[in-house]
């Protein structure tokens, strides 16, 4: 083969190798991340340093020498590396395209060469051509293996974040200059192992008796330094130096007012009150750590209060207030507390002793029950029947001395009597005074299984759980029903301690009754109303019922109220003088009557 045409052929096949040499590496690098590896490590320093006042000491009095001991850390900050790795995968399309096109192109010199020339390689030339071919294999397979398999470094750093590492750091310093603010005092001492010796023989007394007294430490910090001196310190201090201070005394005046949450003046049962303190400091020097100390012996089992109170210091002419809780237990007695209230100063300046009185008295207990009710059934036939919606109102009422509060009912169904949809089951209810009352309403209906006798239980509560009691209300099937507008209003007292009772459901009707027409002066009255019982249920209505009946006497059939004889919770000794015994039947009513009078009993 002449070397003009070989030199074609190779320069045709380089050619060829290099264009599909790019082709290959262009294919390589489109490649996809496969793994990326986070390797985390810390990097850590010594922060700036910090330092403090750790304690003082007076070593020296005369000449005054005051020794402060440093104490100074260091913070271990510390900021964490993410460090990620990168790694590509190869990308064995392109080079299984790469191996295939330089294969390729040994056939196809040769292929060339024939078509130049009849004549076959000779053996030399076909080495060479083929030694050339493989090596631009390989160039490219080096290529495509070292493209795919290129690393890439990021690093993720995070700000630096103080540790909780604190290591003490010695400090030292030859000169440090020693000042106090807004003054022309200043000294330069030497810091030694953390040591300061200060000597105050050149400082006014004007400023060694500052509160609080404040150093600058320049050469450590241009900011101000408080002195580590607590007010007890701080008067011992001055105390050891008083031939260079001079301590100004304070003057307390102070007053004491107490408060209760029902404002009568008194502490009741689970009440509330406050002792209002007020403390004038009308003396010329400050009042350092005023103390309260509070003792009342003979009521510490029922009535809670702080026994002391740290209340701080109190300028010159400065006026405050303080407000002492005090809480009494369930039930206390009836008694005179005397408070015993102690003012302290730290120097001494404080005023005498003050007590303050006030009265104690037991619970004031409420008495929830249920005082009437009434039933209007729907059609107005005057009867609870099945399948027919009755309306019941049952007043809730409060006879006791004190509120009712939290209050609760339930309604307890007997069977085959259903609430309407619009009538809960549990019903709350305002706190209820004493005295008052409050009505509840729900309506129900039965089906034909009901008993004719029927009870709707009423469970009540009340805060406590202990001052309310449950109550039934009646359902007869079939049985007239009481009307409202038959029962009269009560009366407004009794001759028995009872508290009053409510005003019956309906009553309201009863005011406009018509007094009577014809007065009945010599009609006698008799009138027994027991409602508690030593060995049997108490009847709920039987006082108000008397005294209803009384007061219908009175106002409509025209009796005298000095002709009624009206007995609540009579005895059997009220029974016998009324009606006489078996051995004396002459009784108290014998002496009222006379000839063909009326007699009601």
């Amino acid at each position: 083969m002449p070397l003009p045409a070989l030199r074609c052929v190779l320069i045709l096949c380089l050619s060829l190798q290099l264009s599909l040499s790019g082709c290959t590496v262009l294919l390589a690098s489109w490649r996809d991340v496969s793994h990326v590896s986070d390797t985390p490590r810390e990097e850590s320093r010594l922060g700036p340093l910090n330092w403090s006042i750790h304690d003082h000491e007076i070593i020296s009095v005369d000449p005054p020498v005051l020794r402060l001991q440093l104490q100074a850390v260091q913070p271990k900050e510390t900021r964490q590396v993410i460090q990620k790795k990168i790694y590509s995968e190869p990308h064995f399309m392109a080079m299984a395209l790469g191996v295939g096109l330089n294969l390729a192109l040994l056939p196809l010199g040769v292929w060339l060469d024939q078509s130049i020339q009849t004549k076959p390689f000779e053996e030399p030339e076909f080495f060479a051509l083929t030694a050339i071919m493989v090596m631009l294999l390989d160039m490219t397979a080096a290529m495509l293996f070292l493209e795919d398999f290129d690393t890439v470094y990021e690093a993720e750093v995070s700000d630096w974040q103080p540790g909780a590492l604190q290591t003490p750091a010695p400090i030292s310093r030859q000169q440090v200059r020693v000042s106090v603010p807004d003054s022309e005092w200043a000294v330069n001492v030497p810091l030694e192992e953390n040591s300061l010796t200060l000597s105050l023989q050149q400082m006014p007394g004007a400023v060694m008796g500052r509160d609080p007294l404040a150093l600058r430490f320049e050469g450590l910090t241009d900011k101000p330094v408080l002195l580590p001196l607590d007010d007890l310190s701080l008067i011992a201090f001055r105390q050891a130096f008083r031939e260079y201070i001079a301590i100004a005394p304070a003057h307390l005046n102070w007053s004491l007012r107490f408060s209760d949450a029902s404002g009568d003046g008194r502490i009741e049962g689970e009440e509330q009150a406050e002792v209002l303190l007020e403390i004038h400091n009308q003396g010329p020097g400050k009042a350092y750590q005023l103390d309260l100390q509070l003792a009342a012996q003979e009521a510490k089992a029922f009535l809670s209060f702080p026994e002391r109170l740290a209340l701080g210091n109190l300028e010159a002419g400065e006026t405050r207030q303080w407000r002492i809780p005090l809480q009494a237990a369930h039930d206390p007695p009836a008694q005179e507390v005397d408070l015993h209230l102690q003012l302290r100063e730290l120097n001494g300046f404080e005023p005498p002793a003050k007590h303050l009185v006030f009265q104690s008295l037991p619970f004031r207990r409420p008495d929830l029950y249920l005082a009437d009710h009434v039933i209007e059934d729907q059609n107005g036939n005057g009867k609870v029947e099945p399948l027919e919606i009755s309306t019941v109102t049952a007043r809730l009422h409060n006879r006791g001395i004190g509120p009712a509060q939290n209050i609760q009912v339930r309604l307890n169904l007997p069977e085959h009597l259903f609430l309407t949809v619009d009538s809960p089951r549990s019903i709350s209810l305002e706190d209820l005074p004493a005295g008052g009352y409050k009505d509840i309403s729900f309506r129900f209906y039965t089906n034909h299984r009901a008993a004719r006798e029927l009870t709707i239980a009423l469970e009540i509560q009340e805060k406590h759980g202990r001052y309310a009691r449950s109550g039934d209300i009646q359902v007869n099937l079939y049985q007239p029903l009481r009307k409202p507008e038959t029962i009269l209003i009560p009366g407004q007292g009794s001759e028995t301690d009872s508290p009053a009772e409510a005003p019956a459901l309906g009553s309201e009707i009863a005011e406009n009754l018509p007094l009577a027409a014809t007065p009945q002066p010599e009609a006698v009255a008799v009138i027994i109303g027991n409602r508690d019982y030593r060995s049997a249920p108490g009847v709920e209505y039987a006082l108000r019922d008397a005294n209803l009946m009384r007061r219908y006497l009175i106002q409509v059939l025209g009796y005298r109220e000095e002709n009624i004889l009206y007995y609540p919770n009579a005895t059997k000794a009220d029974l016998d003088t009324l009606f006489g015994t078996r051995e004396y039947p002459q009784g108290k009513i014998h002496n009222w009557l006379k000839k063909d009078a009326p007699v009601f009993l």
